[in-house]
């Protein structure tokens, strides 16, 4: 497979580069010839819509911008398949994408009526033509119908240009991805099905259901759930946490809502409180398991008769549950405290659900 890799997100180091950087590995590993195109990176003009590329008697209209562009549209014309990446911004693509597609219309040559499905189309002048079309699309927002608009427009896209609409793969809850350090299994299985999907594309030219289920796994338990968590995030970007910093969380309170949200039926007790205090912030959490659900609450007083009690400083705390701190150096240096229920807090990992290799309460 010959594919274009078109890129439209403005932050190199973002969710969408994140998920991006896997899919195209995935191609690259199923034996895909591929232009990885940046559109922030290049020098790419916006279209003037000057018509001087419909001109031409040619397969293909010259562009009278002389840019980086030209690039795109050579390998494009033979390719087997585009792949567009791009962050959803007020519900729609990036501008930078808006830019590629905006550009791309040396290829068009007219207008043709489709008598099967009673439309007017794009007259195209490919070289390789009913090429494959991916479109990933990234938000922070859960699915529901953030991509409503953007998914319309890639089909219509799509159907003008004579591609064959192979996937659209919508990634929500973007924030989210900050967490992975923390060993999430879900965030965990919605990477590896990125690069999984990658490489069965290239092979194969699709991408099964079972994939694009699991790229697009919700994150969250509910719209409540995403709405506490949302705020916490908005809360950070309002103090001036970077983006960057994200990647590294230090926020304890986002680490124990989503170690709350990966709960363990089959494991958890039927009845536990987990009391977390943070006395560097002022901070004090309760995760509560009743009954096989599990609930997070952040007040002054949370838990005065919890099972299980936990005091360290904030950045100790997330440090231990993103498994770059070790719990029994920090309990014999006097960072951390432990008091109440000892094995149920070294039953955390189990309870919670966490799996691979990575540490909670240093288990």
């Amino acid at each position: 497979m010959k594919a274009l890799f078109v890129r439209a997100a403005p932050r190199p180091n973002g969710v969408t580069s994140l998920v991006g950087d896997l899919f195209l590995r995935g191609m690259r590993r199923g034996g895909a010839e591929i232009l990885d195109f940046d559109m922030s990176a290049k020098n790419v003009a916006d279209c003037r819509g000057c018509f001087a590329c419909s001109a031409g008697f040619g397969r293909r209209g010259v562009c009278a911008i002389r840019d980086d562009m030209a690039e795109a549209l050579d390998f494009l014309d033979g390719a087997d398949a585009l792949v567009c990446l791009t962050p959803v911004y007020f519900y729609s693509m990036s501008a930078q994408m808006k830019r590629f597609f905006d550009r791309c219309f040396p290829f068009v040559r007219g207008y043709r009526f489709d008598p099967e499905s009673g439309r007017m189309l794009n007259e195209t002048g490919f070289l390789k033509k009913r090429k494959k079309f991916v479109a990933i699309s990234v938000a922070s927002g859960r699915l529901d119908d953030v991509f409503d608009a953007l998914s319309r427009t890639y089909r219509m896209v799509a159907d003008a240009m004579g591609f064959e609409f192979a996937a659209d793969i919508a990634r929500g809850e973007s924030a989210y991805f900050a967490m992975r350090e923390l060993g999430s299994v879900r965030v965990r299985r919605v990477l590896s099905a990125f690069e999984a999907s990658g490489e069965i594309f290239a092979r194969a030219g699709k991408i099964p259901a079972d994939r694009l289920e699991a790229m697009r796994m919700p994150l969250s338990r509910g719209r409540e759930s995403f709405a506490k968590n949302a705020r916490v995030f908005w809360q950070l970007r309002r103090n001036g946490t970077p983006f960057e910093s994200f990647s590294m969380v230090s926020d304890p309170r986002i680490l124990l809502r989503e170690m709350c949200a990966t709960l363990d039926p089959s494991r958890a007790p039927e009845r536990a409180d987990f009391k977390f205090v943070f006395p560097d912030k002022g901070w004090a959490c309760l995760v509560s398991v009743r009954s096989g659900e599990c609930s997070f609450v952040e007040s002054a007083d949370a838990g005065a008769r919890a099972d299980v009690a936990v005091t360290a400083d904030s950045e100790d705390w997330a440090g231990v549950m993103a498994a770059r701190r070790d719990v029994s150096a920090l309990m014999r240096a006097g960072r951390l405290k432990v008091e109440g229920d000892l094995s149920l807090f070294a039953a955390m990992k189990k309870i919670f659900g966490l799996g691979g290799d990575r540490r909670v309460g240093g288990v």
